[in-house]
């Protein structure tokens, strides 16, 4: 056949369809292989967040002004008469010199992240905070014209948040604002997380900082993939959660939660497990918070001090003042990096934490935390005219009771859902009981991982260590409360909640205030043999 027909042919469309050049097929299949990695890697084309319904915005207002009111009293009683005692007060002996370290750049060692101090450590440079050369040597010891009390306001400003925090965290996992709002007056009518939040140290910032990343995290897990609100949710979660770790090694359950529900997918999250992309964004972003704070821990602290003993040679041959300061041609010998100090300072913080294995008058515990067993004398000063100033640590008694029936309401649905759902008892409602199921199962795992650095350890542990656990198994309580099938019932539990905790709020007022009491006024508080 002449080539000219063959052609025309091919142009009319006549004889044999020609072969389609087998670079186009590679190139289809190349582009949906590169689609696919991009799809598992969670490489999308930006969304746009999707609209609130008129119900939700209604709700979003409910939950903010019910933060709110929680937020104003919580102001009012972390306030109230906040810079009593002027006196060092249990353990801001420690936190009150690290602050001072900080200040006049002496390098100090202390077995917990920097990150709690550094934030105590600004609020005083803030304040006016000027080293004269005070001594902290004793408990109750004056702190005179030394400025500390910026130091108790960034405690007690953070504190106050915790409630609203609570409040809002429990709405996220699905329960009702009456039912809400009594979890978020359980940290709000505690003492123990009352007095920790009015003085310099650093749980109250430990408790916010967890909360913040699990709340955070709720709301990431509901925003649909590849919008502005996700990325958001997911930069916050990440954030808090490296705020929290940085602050003391323990808070790394909540975070350590997370990322395992991040991972997998289960019961939280809308769309499944969190996006390759995603996870490798907020780990690197969670390391880097980390890792700055030891940076910025380091650029604060270039003399000698107290904590140079923790550091090999070669670094304290950098710190001015150390008697190896530039011996033997000190500086000719390259200085370790920063990389190998932060190594170097994590391990000796670990091996430290460790090796204490000193005890404590005021210790107690893990399991004595459940029931409210012992206390810890915080400070006991003569006010004059036969009274005293005291300041005693306990948790209130009703949401020790509370807690415990949340914590047991827990363990009680967890044995009891696989026989609910084996019988099909409930076959109308078995997507909610195992999302209720999911939701006291992470609860009641934070709760137990939160205690268990304190099983078994040889050093010394106080009631104080239970408030990260105590914030889950008020949420247990939450969740409990919100089974009750009767709305009045539950209504009237949560008043009588509520009520009680206030009741016992204002009972014990003396040892959260240091109001001048007389000694047998005092001593009838006591109402556990270990109350002493």
């Amino acid at each position: 056949m002449p080539t000219s027909t063959l052609r025309q042919r091919r142009k009319s469309g006549g004889g044999s369809r020609p072969l389609k050049p087998k670079s186009s097929a590679r190139g289809r299949t190349s582009s949906g292989a590169a689609a696919a990695v991009l799809e598992v890697l969670g490489v999308r084309k930006l969304r746009g967040d999707p609209a609130r319904s008129p119900d939700e915005r209604r709700a979003w207002r409910v939950d903010l002004l019910v933060a709110a009111m929680l937020l104003l009293v919580a102001l009012a009683t972390r306030f109230y008469r906040l810079a009593v005692p002027a006196k060092i007060v249990f353990d801001e002996w420690h936190f009150a010199a690290f602050v001072d370290n900080y200040l006049s750049g002496k390098y100090l060692f202390d077995i917990h992240p920097p990150f709690g101090k550094l934030t105590l450590s600004l609020a005083a440079k803030l304040g006016g905070y000027v080293n004269r050369n005070y001594t902290f040597n004793n408990l109750g010891q004056p702190y005179g014209d030394l400025v500390y009390y910026p130091q108790r306001v960034v405690s007690a400003s953070v504190g106050s948040l915790i409630p609203s925090v609570m409040y809002l965290i429990a709405r996220a996992l699905g329960l009702d604002p009456l039912v809400s709002a009594t979890v978020g007056a359980m940290p709000l009518l505690d003492m123990l997380l009352c007095i920790e939040s009015r003085l310099i140290l650093t749980d109250s910032q430990l408790v916010l900082y967890s909360q913040l990343a699990l709340l955070c995290a709720l709301y990431l897990w509901a925003t649909p993939k590849s919008t502005p609100k996700r990325y958001m949710w997911l930069t916050l979660t990440a954030v808090f959660g490296a705020c929290a770790v940085s602050t003391k090694w323990t808070a790394i359950v909540t975070p350590g939660l997370i990322a395992l529900v991040s991972l997998t997918g289960a019961i939280f999250p809308l769309e499944g497990p969190l996006d390759l992309l995603e996870m490798a964004y907020a780990g690197a972003l969670a390391i880097g918070i980390y890792m700055g704070t030891f940076w910025v821990h380091f650029r604060l602290l270039p003399l000698s001090g107290p904590g140079d003993a923790f550091m090999p040679i070669e670094f304290q041959q950098t710190l001015v003042g150390s008697e190896y300061y530039r011996q033997n041609d000190a500086s000719k010998v390259a200085a370790p990096g920063f990389v190998e100090n932060f190594r170097y300072l994590n391990w000796e913080m670990l091996r430290a934490n460790s090796a204490i294995e000193m005890r404590h008058h005021w210790e107690s515990a893990w399991h004595e935390w459940l029931y409210n067993a012992r206390g810890i004398l915080y400070i006991d000063e003569d006010a004059g005219s036969g009274n005293r100033e005291m300041i005693y640590l306990i948790s209130n008694p009703v949401l020790t009771v509370v807690s415990g029936c949340g914590v047991l309401f827990g363990l009680s649905l967890l044995l009891a859902t696989p026989v609910i759902l084996w019988r099909g008892r409930m076959s109308g409602a078995l997507s909610a009981v195992r999302k209720r199921a999911g939701v006291v199962f992470v609860l009641v795992s934070g709760w137990v991982l939160n205690l268990v650095p304190y099983i078994g350890v040889r050093r010394c542990t106080f009631l104080y260590h239970v408030l990260p656990a105590l914030q889950l198994a008020s949420l247990l309580a939450g969740v409990a409360l919100q089974t009750v099938p009767s709305r009045r019932v539950r209504t009237a539990l949560c008043v009588a909640v509520v009520a009680a905790m206030a009741a016992a709020f204002w009972y014990w007022r003396a040892w959260t205030y240091a109001l001048e009491r007389s000694y047998d006024e005092l001593k009838a508080l006591r109402w556990m043999p270990r109350w002493d």
